[in-house]
């Protein structure tokens, strides 16, 4: 009889020990998910700005252009002015 109540002892611990994995388990899962969740809003952040760089860059080549394009056509108007006088 106290060889029946010690293995149920035992596996009675084994038992609390593995509960107490599975929790550890469940604790550790959530804080990976956590982590991943903080990841992907980081890479979606990062990813928001580089659009952000890059159609500020477009903008701003936009009105260089436009810059170019005016010179070009003064430059022109004044050589017709000077030729034509």
């Amino acid at each position: 009889m106290a060889r029946l109540t010690y293995g149920l002892d035992v596996l009675d611990l084994l038992l609390q020990l593995l509960d107490d994995f599975v929790g550890l388990g469940t604790a550790a899962v959530g804080v990976v998910e956590r982590r991943l969740q903080l990841n992907n809003v980081l890479l979606q952040l990062l990813l928001a700005l580089e659009r952000l760089d890059l159609g500020t860059s477009l903008r701003l080549e936009a009105g260089l252009h436009r810059l170019h394009r005016s010179r070009v056509v003064l430059a022109a108007v004044d050589s017709d002015t000077c030729t034509s006088a």
